[in-house]
């Protein structure tokens, strides 16, 4: 069957061991859970209130489960929801596509699935389709997906090589210091742009949680300073 999507083919994370480990916690949800889940999200009027845990009450409430627990089982349905939106493709032919792929399994267990992907995609593709509109168009805005942090450190030599002069043999360095930085390494939801890595020094580290706390201040008062009917206020 000729499949309804170029997206399988252009996001190989898809066939990722992670993806399918994402899948399992919606796998092994119960009916309830899903239905529960599909009634919550139907209500939520915006993609951003995902992200506030204090709007899941209801449904922690209803199904007795922690919160890491069914963030969980949407995790894998809001990325794909997320994608769709990107893409301007049908979360329906996707999560079709899925199926036919058998990357979400064989059989009753392909069927139940599909059933659970559509019933929590359904609410969430109109929230996702949304905050894509949202989103300026004349921005070349790249999703994080995740953000790895290591520290690394900068060797100094008391003398550096002349490959004109110096051998192999022949040169001696010292090591007068070693210099600390943070990297970190961005990856991006689409994965057609491959991760990128940013090298920090101490005072640079400074200056960039300087710029993201002023950046949050600018945001803030930008919200407060709209309509409270055109605005969703960050927290």
């Amino acid at each position: 069957m000729k499949a309804k999507t170029n997206l399988l083919e252009k996001n190989p994370v898809f066939f990722d061991a992670d993806f399918r480990d994402d899948l399992k916690a919606l796998k092994s949800a119960s009916p309830a859970v899903i239905k529960s889940l599909a009634k919550w999200l139907a209500t939520v009027e915006s993609a951003d209130d995902l992200g506030d845990s204090d709007k899941w009450i209801p449904v922690l409430k209803e199904t007795g489960l922690v919160l890491d627990a069914l963030q969980k089982v949407v995790k894998p349905v809001l990325w794909m929801a997320d994608l769709c939106a990107r893409k301007h493709v049908s979360m329906a032919d996707l999560v079709d596509d899925l199926a036919e792929s058998g990357i979400v399994g064989n059989g009753a267990q392909r069927k139940a699935t599909k059933q659970k992907l559509l019933a929590l995609g359904s609410p969430l593709e109109p929230l996702l389709q949304k905050a894509e509109v949202k989103a300026s168009p004349e921005l070349p805005l790249l999703y994080v997906k995740a953000i790895k942090t290591r520290c690394v450190f900068i060797s100094e030599f008391d003398k550096e090589y002349n490959l004109e002069t110096d051998t192999a043999s022949s040169y001696k360095p010292g090591l007068r210091s070693l210099h600390p930085r943070v990297t970190l390494q961005l990856t991006f939801r689409d994965e057609a742009h491959e991760p990128i890595g940013i090298l920090l020094s101490p005072s640079n580290l400074k200056d960039f949680k300087g710029f993201l706390e002023m950046a949050e201040v600018q945001l803030k008062a930008a919200a407060r300073a709209l309509p409270k009917a055109k605005v969703i206020h960050p927290n």
